[in-house]
């Protein structure tokens, strides 16, 4: 596929995702989303934008990446060439690897901050703003500390993604691309991130036992498709629970607190409920919270609709 026509996909892809998940989300908050949706794509672009113009030279990633091999091999854990080795001949499985490579980073990471916008507002944005610090301390690293991926480096690694797969271009295009942006792989830390919102906020048992499914096939993704070492996952995983942590202070200093506003005048203030309010015979403590924080999203709808009239 021609570089013009990965050009023109991606935005397209970008603009049919948006308008479905206007439609998910519903009439009464789509001006909400579409806000949000302006900070995330423009996010979205600036980090690809300032990953593309901060690369490095390659003899700089390639001592890096040297740095993190040897580090591996003194841990007894470089074990990324026979894993891929391993994997080469079985095409099917290969094929899976490219498929969750490709399919499991940008479009499940959009699927579930889309679910937590429409299904977990309050969620929504202890998740979102994680990966805008995740993705800011990792473009910190990249610039800092450029590191060749494996499929660049030799030592008998392939490149089975982007010489076997159209569409890595399209989730990555090479404009807006850092070859040098190994260390640390958000592939995996936000799989991570992504895995532990669907564990901490889907009702569903069934979906939360398949939550930790997520980073694991991730973490061998990025290893057999030569993508990223094991400690480039490591390090991933390691800045998405900081940033997570950062998120939560973010939260605990602006509390939700509801205020109850008619036009010019005050009504009431609803202060941030607490989870054992709402605890009893019966319900669980992963309900209670549920319970807690879809009060506190629909007081804070009601709150916004007495503020702003509907156009």
């Amino acid at each position: 596929m021609s570089s013009v026509v990965l050009f023109a996909v991606t935005p397209i892809a970008i603009i049919l995702t948006v308008v479905a998940a206007t439609w998910i989300v519903g009439a009464r908050r789509r001006g909400r989303f579409l806000r949000e949706a302006g900070v995330v794509l423009f996010a979205y672009f600036a980090y690809f934008l300032a990953r593309g113009v901060t690369e490095g030279n390659f003899a700089e990633a390639r001592d890096h990446a040297q740095i993190l091999v040897e580090f591996e091999q003194s841990l007894g854990i470089f074990v990324d060439p026979s894993t891929q080795a391993l994997i080469l001949s079985q095409t099917a499985i290969m094929k899976v690897a490219n498929w969750i490579y490709v399919w499991g980073h940008w479009p499940v990471v959009a699927a579930v901050i889309i679910w937590l916008f429409a299904k977990r507002p309050d969620a929504y944005l202890l998740y979102r703003n994680a990966l805008l610090i995740s993705g800011a301390i990792g473009l910190v690293l990249y610039v800092t500390f450029p590191a060749a991926p494996p499929r660049l480096l030799g030592m008998g690694f392939v490149d089975t993604v982007f010489d076997q797969s159209t569409f890595a271009g399209i989730m990555q295009p090479n404009s807006l691309t850092n070859q040098y942006a190994a260390f640390p792989s958000l592939h995996f830390g936000w799989s991570l991130l992504m895995g532990i919102a669907i564990m901490r906020e889907a009702h569903s048992a069934k979906l939360r036992l398949l939550a930790p499914f997520l980073p694991i096939a991730m973490l061998l993704a990025v290893v057999i498709t030569a993508n990223h070492y094991i400690v480039d996952a490591v390090a991933g995983g390691m800045v998405a629970i900081i940033a997570l942590q950062l998120a939560q202070v973010v939260r605990r200093l602006n509390p939700l607190r509801i205020e109850w506003v008619g036009w010019g005048n005050a009504v009431a203030s609803v202060p941030q409920l607490s989870e054992s309010a709402l605890t009893g015979p019966g319900v669980s403590p992963h309900h209670a919270r549920q319970a807690r924080l879809e009060l506190e999203a629909r007081l804070a709808e009601h709150a916004v609709r007495a503020v702003i009239p509907p156009s």
